[in-house]
């Protein structure tokens, strides 16, 4: 037996002998949901490091205090829960229109075979296309404001 066969074997025994090493384990149970909130917290410190330096002009990124108190603002005249409430009609109402419109093409796709060669085509253009892609063009064509 060489001398690296006899150290290699003995090494191995020795290893086996001996107990496991036991790592304290960190309980993270409590500390885990509070992880989350390490992104959102470093970008609002930055953020106010960045507005107390001036290392941005206040009328490009607004000071995070400036902000709240804005918001202060809008809550206690109304104007944001006006706001919010025309913009969440204005979606259902959308939603509504999309649903019926896509309920209606597709039972007429479904149930009628003409029908379905006819506009089957339109549908397979549109869906080719990212949703995303459509932006600029509703944007135009229905306005902004």
């Amino acid at each position: 037996m060489t001398a690296l066969s006899h150290w290699a074997q003995t090494g191995l025994r020795a290893q086996r002998n001996r107990a496991p090493v036991r790592f304290p384990r960190v309980k993270l149970r409590r500390v885990a949901p509070l992880l989350g909130l390490v992104v959102p917290l470093a970008l609002l410190g930055a953020w106010y490091i960045a507005t107390a330096a001036h290392w941005v002009p206040e009328q490009i990124l607004p000071a995070p205090a400036t902000v709240l108190e804005a918001f202060a603002a809008l809550v206690r005249s109304g104007d944001l829960q006006n706001n919010l409430a025309v913009s969440l009609s204005r979606v259902a109402y959308g939603f509504g229109a999309g649903t019926i419109a896509g309920l209606l093409f597709g039972a007429g796709m479904g149930f009628s075979e003409p029908f379905a060669r006819l506009v089957r085509p339109t549908f397979l253009i549109i869906a080719q296309i990212p949703i995303l892609a459509w932006l600029p063009f509703f944007m135009l064509l229905l306005g902004i404001g």
